[in-house]
């Protein structure tokens, strides 16, 4: 299955803030040598970076929403029976 793939795949590293050009290429070439791309051509196009910080936020914003939602939910679970 990762043969059928492997090549489609576009990966997104994170990265301490303040990390600028050179940790970026230093990164790439980790990637290259790791096996996930093939060729500095293919790192520049298929390799992408954000801070920590960055991916702090996108994880925030995606998970917790939903965390808040399943306390609420059980709040009212275990609360609407003594209100009433």
């Amino acid at each position: 299955m990762w043969n059928s793939v492997e090549d489609d795949i576009n990966f997104i590293l994170s990265h301490p803030n303040g990390w600028e050009g050179r940790q970026q290429s230093e990164m790439r070439n980790a990637a290259i040598s790791a096996g996930l791309v093939k060729s500095e051509a293919e790192a520049l196009d298929r390799v992408s970076f954000v801070t920590e910080g960055e991916a702090s936020l996108h994880y925030c914003l995606n998970n917790i929403p939903t965390v808040l939602e399943r306390l609420v939910r059980k709040a009212i679970t275990h609360f609407s029976p003594r209100l009433g």
